[in-house]
């Protein structure tokens, strides 16, 4: 149950923003349908890029694509540190402790590419009306 909550509450959220969107382009005060239908593919597009493209670089951080970039700036800043001492010894220590705190970001990618697949539906669509 937990797992579809998460699923769900990904989704509203790409709903609103798609909603928000849309009522900023004007979709619902288009008088044409084609416009309309841009409008709309428009607002799905960007909650395509809003909710996968932040499930992607979750994704990406947690597979260890900053991780060396995270270290050295941590290491950066200890040395102004009144202490002096350094929360990970080396860069070693470091990608173990970040192992162990994965974040899962597979319902983001696939809410995501749902939203992506309606997006690719409304711009069929509008090239055919």
């Amino acid at each position: 149950m937990k797992k579809l909550t998460k699923y769900l509450v990904t989704f509203a959220v790409g709903l609103l923003i798609a909603l928000l969107v849309a009522i900023y382009r004007g979709a619902f005060e288009a008088e044409e349908a084609k416009q309309v239908v841009r409008y709309l593919c428009d607002a799905f597009f960007v909650a395509t890029i809003c909710v996968g493209g932040l499930g992607a670089l979750v994704f990406v951080s947690s597979e260890g694509a900053f991780d060396m970039l995270a270290y050295g700036l941590r290491s950066f800043f200890s040395l102004f540190k009144g202490t002096g001492k350094r929360k990970y010894d080396s860069y070693y220590d470091y990608k173990q402790s970040k192992a162990k705190n994965k974040m899962e970001s597979g319902f983001m990618l696939y809410v995501g590419l749902f939203f992506l697949l309606v997006t690719i539906v409304l711009y069929i669509v509008f090239y055919n009306i």
